[in-house]
């Protein structure tokens, strides 16, 4: 009997949050059955032009409360659902080296945690990379066509915990200021990667973002080197990508 009780006023403590709940719920129902919603047009047109029998009052004042006890559970649940987003921009980030008047500029992007609950296990792959050369508007496949894993920013290879409010920043690509060159960050980087690199041209990384309990995030970022200053390369999102147009 001891553990029945106990489990009694547990059970009795966990109620001190009703006098919250029940107003919400009060409002909701009232909002179900008076406000905009096709139930409460049909109950209260009715209700002003005829009477309903008691079982269909019953069952629309129910049903009200059903929806209305959803809302106020759905509010809170969307609430702890992780999800990402990105933030929609490209960062340049430069930074000094451990060479002598050696720099390099990272291009990055930003993934966001949207929802009050952490998003676990977030990894960047860099899926492929097409060029389109400057006499061309055709996107092209180069030969760094296998997915890799792209480097969180100061955090390495490995998967992340994003935490609302906390950014971020994924890495894509860098280029140093002593070469035109540019270099995608990640590893393992493969050796065919200079010859696909090694020419004037916009390159499009296409990226997956993806992450625990979440829907992942597919983006395309065009960059373009020539004929801008080292570390202010053209960057571009580009939405609807088509593979090779």
């Amino acid at each position: 009997m001891s553990k029945i009780s106990q489990w009694f006023r547990r059970r009795f403590r966990e109620l001190d949050l009703l006098e919250d709940y029940f107003p919400v719920l009060f409002t909701r129902w009232q909002a179900a059955l008076w406000g905009g919603s096709v139930l409460a047009v049909a109950f209260g047109w009715h209700f002003v032009t005829a009477d309903w029998p008691y079982p269909v009052k019953v069952t629309a004042c129910v049903a009200a409360l059903f929806f209305a006890g959803y809302y106020v559970w759905r509010a809170d649940h969307v609430r702890l659902i992780p999800r990402l987003e990105l933030d929609g921009n490209i960062y340049l980030q430069e930074t000094p080296t451990n060479i002598r008047d050696k720099r390099s500029v990272f291009i990055q992007i930003l993934p966001r945690c949207m929802t009050e609950s952490p998003v676990e296990e977030c990894r960047g792959h860099l899926l492929r990379v097409f060029r389109r050369l400057m006499d061309s508007d055709e996107w092209e496949a180069t030969e760094m066509n296998e997915s890799l894993p792209l480097e969180w920013s100061l955090s390495g290879y490995e998967a992340i915990t994003i935490y609302p409010g906390v950014d971020k920043r994924l890495n894509i690509c860098f280029r140093e200021n002593q070469f035109d060159i540019i270099r995608p960050t990640v590893s393992p980087l493969p050796a065919r990667w200079a010859e696909v690199f090694d020419i004037a041209a916009t390159f499009r990384f296409d990226i997956r973002i993806s992450a625990k309990d979440c829907a992942p995030i597919d983006v395309s970022v065009a960059v373009r080197t020539t004929g801008h200053e080292w570390n202010k390369p053209s960057v571009q999102i580009i939405e609807d990508r088509k593979d090779g147009h």
